[in-house]
């Protein structure tokens, strides 16, 4: 048995002793207690008073454990009245007193408190006769605008996020003796309150004048959620555009250029109706000038111009200048050389046709300064040699093909020699000989213009003479090398029979007449000067001819040389042929023996055999590669310098130079 010690409350002391004896049937002398509170009486409210009894379990009848029951819940109750505690709800705090106690609460953001008049905030002590007031706050967030400008200076960009309300409002919470306020957020519909002058203001600012999108800035006034707007965009500069030919028909057919992504129907590109004397072919559009540009803070960009394109015309062009046409003096088809980007030559190609079987017992040779066209096949003992394209449409044994342009021959070619290389050589004789002249005509020109000023030779006397009497002084006294140089080149042009031919030729016949024969037509010092204008311009065509592309295509090569000065295309096989091309060479089929040689690239589908295996392949530039779907062992190649010989079968296979060395790489 033990002590046990309970509290009990009543109206005053004494009621709470007689509670005591009644409950527990005790006798007053025998309990032991002391008063906990004794209890107070105001004008708005009453506080009762608390003993607390010590009782010897000894002393408790069976009917007090009955009650134990009562006992607990009284004591609970007494508890819940000693305790004050405080609540919030709908917005309001309340809050009741206990016995010994006063709730505490404590202020969190968003909300300001007062207690009888009085702001407080962190936790304070309450009471339930305290007047308790409850605002909540609101923050207005304002409209953002940010401006940013590209880094090129080309675009100002202005950010708009537009503001809000934020309305705070208290959560209902339930009794508590520590009390901590707690608030629920919620943002108003968004307002942008951004004005056309706030972003021209910033704009200013920042120094942006050019470009202002007026329109732009509107709408990012009256936007209602986070946008980017362009408020400011330069003006990128225009350069201008080049001189173009501009010509009146449009079918590319007609013009002298095929590669392996173009393969024209021969028969027809040369049986078309060509331009017609006197026709207008088509016109030079003149360049353009650039517009300047301007940034958004208004600084000029630059431009730049276009370039006019350089016509050079043959004979059979004539280029009216006033109007920029250019008119055929011939019938024929039009060639069309480009020599640079801006530089062409334009000129008519007369056609040769030549209907059935060319062989030597009906004809021995062509020599011919435009197209050759034969229709059938091409016999032993036979050579044509053409200033522009050949298109033989049967097959070739035992011939020898020359061309300045592309050579198409559509069927197998045997044992002939088929080139459209440009023989540097005698183009370099040609070259160096009209260099000569030009030197010597220039000096001649001078000194007809150093005795025009002279006046021991009146303007009477070279009227009634021309200049036949001075040439012949100065050709005997001062200029015997120039009549050997035009003899010269006079040899060297008879045995060319490009398309330079037919101008080099009439020129060296008058500066022949002139100063061989000194039979001169030129009446005055002009006359000369374009005399060796001419020559110059023929020399630079010579020059920029030497690195025209022309390419040549069969349906197979049989013990055949082919030079090509662009590409070769082999659309079946090559036996026992030496192909050399400044280009590429592509063959769909076989190489079985003999040697491809190309400057960029060599591709076939198989190369090699099972027996008797001798073929050699070789890309002279460094940077170029050989690819073969098949190659069979001994297959030689070399890339530059370096030579690798396969040692067995492969597939897929693609080489090329790396480090010095051949690498070869398989199922490419």
């Amino acid at each position: 048995m033990g002590i046990r010690k309970l509290r009990i409350t009543a109206k005053t002391v004494q009621e709470a002793l007689a509670e005591a004896v009644n409950h527990y049937r005790i006798q007053l002398e025998k309990i032991n207690y002391i008063v906990v509170d004794s209890g107070s009486k105001g004008w708005f409210y009453k506080r009762p008073a608390v003993i607390e009894i010590s009782l010897d379990e000894q002393h408790m009848t069976p009917d007090n454990e009955a009650n134990n029951e009562r006992e607990r819940t009284v004591s609970d109750h007494e508890r819940t009245d000693i305790d004050g505690y405080a609540w919030v709800e709908d917005g309001r705090i309340y809050c009741k007193n206990g016995l010994h106690h006063y709730p505490l609460i404590t202020v969190c953001e968003g909300v300001q408190v007062f207690v009888n008049g009085r702001e407080v905030s962190g936790t304070v002590v309450v009471r339930e006769e305290d007047h308790i007031v409850v605002e909540s706050q609101s923050d207005l967030v304002e409209t953002k605008i940010s401006l940013s400008v590209a880094e090129d200076n080309m675009k100002a960009t202005v950010k708009i996020s537009p503001g809000y309300l934020i309305q705070r409002n208290l959560v209902n919470q339930p009794p508590s003796t520590e009390l901590v306020l707690k608030t629920v957020e919620r943002k108003s519909s968004p307002r942008n309150n951004v004005r056309p002058e706030t972003i021209m203001d910033l704009l200013n600012k920042k120094g942006i004048t050019f470009g202002i999108d007026f329109s732009s800035i509107d709408q990012a006034c009256k936007v209602l959620e986070e946008t980017e707007f362009v408020v400011a965009r330069g003006k990128e500069p225009v350069a201008g555009n080049d001189g173009t030919l501009e010509f009146l028909y449009q079918k590319r057919r007609m013009l002298d250029e095929w590669d392996q992504d173009f393969d024209p129907d021969w028969k027809e590109c040369f049986s078309l109706p060509k331009v017609q004397a006197g026709e207008v072919i088509g016109y030079i559009v003149p360049a353009t000038k650039g517009k300047e540009g301007r940034n958004v803070f208004g600084d000029i960009l630059p431009t730049t111009d276009g370039t006019e394109i350089t016509v050079i015309a043959e004979e059979e062009v004539s280029l009216l200048e006033t109007e920029r046409k250019i008119v055929a003096k011939t019938e024929g088809r039009v060639k069309i050389t480009k020599y640079s980007n801006n530089t062409f030559g334009l000129s008519i190609l007369p056609q040769y046709i030549y209907t059935g079987n060319l062989d030597r017992e009906e004809r021995e040779s062509i020599i011919f300064a435009g197209d050759v066209v034969i229709c059938g096949d091409v016999g032993a003992g036979t050579k044509i040699q053409a200033g522009g394209n050949v298109l033989i449409k049967g097959s070739v044994s035992k011939a020898d093909i020359q061309a300045a342009g592309d050579i198409k021959i559509c069927g197998p070619v045997v044992e002939a020699k088929i080139s459209n290389e440009i023989d540097v050589r005698f183009a370099k004789s040609v070259v160096q000989g009209i260099a000569s002249i030009e030197e010597l005509l220039e000096r001649i020109i001078t000194a007809l213009r150093q005795l025009e000023a002279n006046k021991s030779f009146s303007d009477k006397d070279l009227a009634n003479q021309g200049l036949k009497p001075l040439l012949e002084l100065l050709v005997k006294i001062k200029f015997q090398e120039l009549p050997l140089r035009i003899q010269e080149l006079n040899g060297i042009v008879k045995q060319d029979v490009s398309l330079l031919k037919n101008h080099l030729v009439p020129l060296v016949k008058t500066l022949h007449d002139a100063f061989v024969k000194l039979e001169s037509t030129f009446s005055n010092v002009i006359e000369i000067t374009e005399c060796k204008t001419k020559l110059g311009s023929l020399k630079k065509l010579l020059i920029l001819n030497c690195h025209k592309k022309a390419n040549i295509r069969a349906t197979s090569f049989t013990r055949s040389r082919v030079s090509a000065q662009g590409n070769i295309y082999v659309d079946k096989f090559s036996y026992a042929s030496n192909l050399d091309a400044k280009g590429k060479v592509i063959i769909n089929g076989r190489i079985r023996n003999g040697n491809v040689q190309a400057t960029d690239a060599v591709v076939a589908h198989e190369a090699g055999s099972l027996t008797n295996n001798n073929v050699f392949i070789k890309v002279l530039n460094e940077k170029g590669q050989i690819k073969m779907n098949q190659v069979w062992a001994a297959t030689s190649i070399q890339i530059g310098d370096t030579e690798y010989k396969f040692p067995d079968n492969k597939w897929g296979v693609q080489a090329r130079l790396m480090d010095g060395k051949v690498v070869v790489e398989e199922n490419w």
